[in-house]
């Protein structure tokens, strides 16, 4: 059994080496999961019985070397979105204004991708509304929040404008939506009449 291991190209003659070769696989020590994106230390977890560890490495290494983590981004767009909200009610606060700005733009690129982020934003249809949201992150750094909010406010919608139609009519689709709801036909028995 050692050399016909040998000759499919496992190497040692452990349980695991003989249980991947028995089953025809060619797995190395760690492989990615196609449909999780979780990267499991050790072989498939499935097959062997064991369960994947909590914090198994990450194999989907961005080009720099970046392990872009959504959970991360997330918790960076959550906490940079109420720095921002409570620095508008305390009267434009220029410090929670700035870190929660900061946040934002750190945050949003993290949950798409940083090379999604930057081929949309550096778009050269999209390169005027992206110097004018960074104009207005710039005054916003530099102590002036309102007209940078002002300013990047503009830019945001220069940015992303053209996705609000398509939000729109996703939140129409859903049933829980007023308004909304493609129940095909009349769903209740009212006669179609709205009084």
């Amino acid at each position: 059994a050692g050399a016909s291991l040998r000759a499919m190209g496992v190497r040692g003659g452990s349980r695991d080496a003989t249980a991947i070769a028995i089953r025809g696989g060619s797995y190395d020590e760690s492989y990615d999961d196609d449909w999780s994106g979780e990267g499991y230390a050790g072989g498939d977890a499935y097959d062997y019985g064991g369960a994947p560890p909590v914090d198994a490495p990450k194999q989907n290494l961005d080009v720099k070397g970046f392990v872009p983590d959504r959970k991360t981004g997330l918790i960076m767009c959550a906490a940079g979105a109420m720095a921002t909200m409570l620095g508008i009610s305390l009267f434009f606060e220029k410090n929670l204004i700035r870190v929660g700005n900061i946040l934002l733009v750190l945050g949003a690129p993290i949950v798409v991708g940083p090379a999604r982020a930057s081929r949309y934003v550096l778009a050269p249809a999209k390169l005027r509304a992206t110097l004018v949201f960074a104009f207005g992150f710039f005054l916003i750094l530099s102590g002036r929040p309102l007209l940078g909010i002002c300013v990047e406010a503009f830019g945001f919608l220069n940015l992303f404008g053209n996705l609000f139609p398509m939000l729109g009519v996703m939140l129409r689709s859903l049933p829980f939506v007023p308004g909304g709801g493609n129940t095909g036909g009349n769903s209740g028995g009212g006669g179609g009449q709205d009084f």
